[in-house]
């Protein structure tokens, strides 16, 4: 499947045909993007994602400081040819440390670089780091089931599955079900819920972060669901 069958924004189908910006977010299924990204790449540019020094490639559940800088210092370098440097970064989460350690590389870019950030939700990105960038986004992939389910509990049963998942301390469920709600909200005309559940998304994945408490403040001020 070409990427031009798949990608679009702002609600209507965009065409992807050509590498222009030099930053790209692209929210949806990361498997997709990054097939759809490696045809585009190997047939409009002649870019393998085969044995190419030039080309970065990383894959993180969240994605820190540490590797941000490492994107840093990658672009820091020489090309070893005479084309472009490529970076495709896929991840589920980001944090904010990382989102701010991103700003500067995708302000003053090098040359003939371009960079392909695959996220499953855009909602979780500081806005100055979306305004830096090209942002394409897939026909919704995010299932608003978990998230539909959780906003017609009443609010002590709410509690009682936030409990479940505090209590094992799973982060990973935490992130699975914020991002269904925020995909389910988006079906919403509610701009003020749209805002406060964007807002736990995008504090979800700091590491100071506290699980219980952003769920439990989901729990409190969304509107119950019939």
């Amino acid at each position: 499947m070409s990427i031009n069958a798949l990608l679009y924004r702002r609600d209507k189908f965009y065409m992807l045909e050509q590498i222009v910006h030099h930053f790209y977010i692209i929210e949806g299924n990361s498997t997709d993007s990054y097939e759809n990204i490696s045809t585009l790449l190997l047939d409009k540019e002649g870019i393998s994602l085969v044995g190419n020094p030039d080309l970065y490639l990383t894959k993180h559940q969240t994605m820190n400081i540490e590797e941000a800088r490492a994107l840093k210092d990658f672009f820091a370098t020489k090309t070893f040819g005479k084309g472009k440097r490529i970076a495709i970064i896929t991840t589920q989460t980001i944090t904010r440390e990382a989102q701010n350690a991103m700003l500067k590389l995708t302000e003053e870019p090098a040359p003939n670089s371009h960079i392909f950030f695959l996220v499953p939700d855009t909602g979780q990105l500081i806005a100055t780091l979306l305004s830096r960038a090209e942002v394409i986004r897939q026909k919704e992939s995010i299932s608003t089931d978990i998230g539909k389910s959780f906003v017609t509990m009443n609010i002590p049963d709410r509690m009682v599955h936030v409990h479940k998942i505090v209590t094992k301390k799973d982060k990973e469920k935490a992130i699975e079900l914020i991002n269904s709600i925020t995909a389910y909200v988006k079906t919403t005309d509610d701009i003020a819920i749209r805002s406060q559940v964007y807002a736990v998304q995008s504090y979800i994945t700091d590491k100071s972060s506290s699980i219980k408490l952003l769920l439990e403040h989901l729990s409190l001020i969304l509107p119950i669901s019939k």
